[in-house]
């Protein structure tokens, strides 16, 4: 059913970056990858690939190693339109649909290693659970709405998880870790991965904001709490900001989770490393904190003044800035040793 697969292609093509028509017959396109983003500096750049083989159709990148055969690779982007492609592959075949043909591991010739993108070491170690990816879940379901809300892009999305009983879950991965309780409640869960795919901790995200919004569970104590390590490009610089869903929305990012992270510790160099606090200069925390990494020789962001909004993500829902909007503006406000000591005293109203 090679038509079906090239005409959900064509439909997903609006959504994809750069995306070009190389060859019809057998079929090829290029863009750049959802899943990596490709280059962090060259919106230029695209090194993924939808290409025919053996009558199936696949997605791979040349620069993650993502591979996936097409009916993952559409999941993963939309579900509802998977959902419709599913149907038709269902009504084609005049026969029950068989998931694991959806489900099964492409061919031999398109081994990857993927383990810095993957999220199967994630699956297994939330199999047997109440916890499932987002990007599974029904347009209409509130955590879905919840992630929409929020602005986070569908090619994301697969990196949150959902639990409709958060303390079940987590006395399930550590027996007697929580008290037992009758009134669980659900949470976002955000996974730690360190550079090899491993879970060693989340974080449960409260879907009001009142009560303790986040709770971070650590499966590997000897880790950092820090989310993102399994996307790090050790080549570029890596911006590091305070809360998981704000390092979405910038490249080559990582989450402090709510403590501060010893960068030595998760970055091979870690001059590599620009700190974006939260945007609160009446806070004694945020600029003492600031002050510290400007006295170790870090590089600072310093927002501009007139900007309101506390972090990435309110710039973006009550801001109106668009992503690249933002990314220019973290760009021409980066800030190191003399002159990041005098913009940080204009900015801090403590």
């Amino acid at each position: 059913m090679m038509w079906i697969d090239t005409k959900y292609a064509n439909m997903i093509s609006v959504r994809l970056q750069n995306f070009k028509l190389k060859r019809n017959s057998p079929y090829l396109a290029n863009c750049r990858c959802p899943y990596c983003g490709d280059s962090d500096y060259n919106k230029n750049k695209a090194r993924g690939y939808l290409l025919e083989k053996a009558g199936k159709m696949f997605f791979y990148c040349h620069n993650c190693g993502a591979s996936h055969i097409f009916a993952k690779f559409l999941k993963d982007l939309d579900t509802r339109l998977h959902d419709e492609y599913r149907l038709e592959c269902i009504k084609e075949s005049s026969s029950s649909f068989d998931t694991r043909r959806v489900t099964s591991a492409p061919a031999k010739e398109f081994k990857s290693d993927i383990g810095r993108y993957s999220k199967h070491r994630v699956q297994k170690m939330f199999e047997g659970t109440n916890c499932v990816k987002v990007s599974s879940l029904p347009a209409d379901h509130f955590a879905k709405k919840y992630v929409d809300g929020r602005k986070i892009e569908p090619s994301k999305q697969y990196l949150l998880y959902f639990t409709p009983g958060f303390v079940k879950l987590v006395n399930q991965l550590v027996p007697g870790k929580l008290p037992a309780t009758e009134k669980d409640h659900p949470r976002l869960i955000i996974p730690f991965l360190d550079r090899d795919g491993r879970l060693f901790g989340f974080q449960g995200r409260s879907f009001s904001n009142s009560g303790t919004r986040y709770i971070t569970i650590m499966l590997d104590d000897n880790m950092p709490k820090a989310f993102g390590l399994d996307r790090l490009n050790d080549k570029n610089d890596v911006f590091v900001v305070e809360g998981p869903i704000d390092s979405l929305f910038l490249p080559n990012s990582i989450a402090m989770a709510g403590s501060d992270v010893h960068v030595d510790q998760v970055l091979k160099d870690p001059r590599k490393a620009i700190f974006v606090y939260d945007n609160e200069p009446r806070s004694n925390v945020i600029v003492s904190k600031m002050e510290k990494r400007i006295k170790e020789g870090f590089r600072v962001v310093v927002f501009p003044n007139a900007v309101e909004e506390k972090d990435i993500n309110e710039m973006i829902l009550e801001g109106g800035f668009e992503l690249e909007e933002i990314s220019v503006m973290i760009h021409r406000n980066i800030y190191s040793g003399l002159s990041a000591h005098l913009r940080l005293t204009e900015w801090k109203k403590v």
